[in-house]
């Protein structure tokens, strides 16, 4: 495979990643959070199996540990760490927390 191939291969990969997430967003807003993980999941494998790197604002919008998708004041906390002088993002399931 040459490297156009390759690259429309990841692309189009990176795209399926974000439609799942968008999608797995949506169903949670409508109230059916199992299919929102499992969205989430099927998004992390592709991500997982291409080795691709998604836009902040996607890959900043679940959990890495337990794949929950974050929606703000129901599934994470965000609070400033004085420590380390930065904004930390806390999972209300698993109690991962990332730094941003």
């Amino acid at each position: 495979m040459d490297n156009r191939q390759k690259r429309f291969i990841k692309s189009a990969n990176r795209d399926s990643a974000k439609k799942l997430i968008d999608e797995a967003r949506s169903a949670w807003l409508s109230g059916k959070k199992e299919r929102a993980l499992r969205y989430v999941k099927m998004a992390w494998e592709i991500i997982k199996k291409h080795r691709l790197r998604l836009p902040p604002d996607y890959k900043n919008s679940f959990c890495k540990k337990c794949l929950t998708l974050w929606i703000p004041e129901e599934t994470l906390q965000i609070y400033f760490d004085k420590k380390h002088d930065c904004i930390r993002i806390r999972c209300k399931k698993c109690g991962h927390t990332k730094r941003i």
